[in-house]
């Protein structure tokens, strides 16, 4: 019969390759002939959905089978999203929201986003969309953090101070100036 480890390996062959709804399937089966689901399948099913950047609906695919098996999602599966809120793309708001989102149960949970992620998150939206846009996910990232003490713990400034000088040199220095003015607020200096 097959276990855990044998549904774990195929199901990392779909993450690998991209097979989104083969890997789904593979979980249904699992879960049908009563294989428990372990950290390293959430992990997977993470790289799964982020590999094939079905953001939308990733937490929550993943908190359903975690609490389905009374499993917790640990940091490395937070850090798994985060980072794929971080590469650009299409849709700047629905990472912002989804990365925001992720904070929030991250922290309430007790885990901390590692701080090369969580610049690389920021320093997306200082860089990318227009000022509007951008202005809305730093607030919004930044918010869901909300202590000034541990957003400095969790920011490199000279990444960020170069983001904020590239998108003064694409944009103009007053497409940058509110996005500074929001990263100085929240982080007190």
């Amino acid at each position: 019969k097959p276990d855990e480890i044998f549904y774990n390996t195929l199901l990392d062959a779909c993450a690998e390759q991209g097979m989104v709804e083969d890997g789904m399937q593979l979980i249904c089966q699992m879960e049908k002939e009563g294989v428990p689901a372990s950290k390293y399948t959430l992990s997977i099913l993470a790289k799964l959905l982020v590999r094939a950047r079905r953001l939308d609906g990733a937490l929550e695919k993943v908190e359903k089978l975690s609490n389905r098996h009374g499993l917790d999602i640990n940091v490395n599966i937070y850090t798994t999203l985060l980072a794929a809120c971080s590469e650009p793309g299409d849709d700047h708001l629905s990472a912002a929201r989804l990365a925001s989102s992720l904070l929030h149960k991250m922290l309430s949970r007790g885990a901390r986003p590692d701080r090369r992620t969580f610049t690389a998150l920021i320093r997306r939206f200082v860089a990318h969309g227009d000022r509007k846009e951008s202005l809305e996910a730093v607030s919004d990232i930044l918010g869901a953090v909300g202590s000034s003490k541990l957003l400095q713990g969790f920011l490199d400034k000279q990444a960020l101070q170069d983001a904020l000088v590239a998108r003064a040199d694409s944009f103009g220095i007053e497409e940058a100036r509110p996005i500074l003015q929001e990263l100085k607020h929240a982080t007190d200096g």
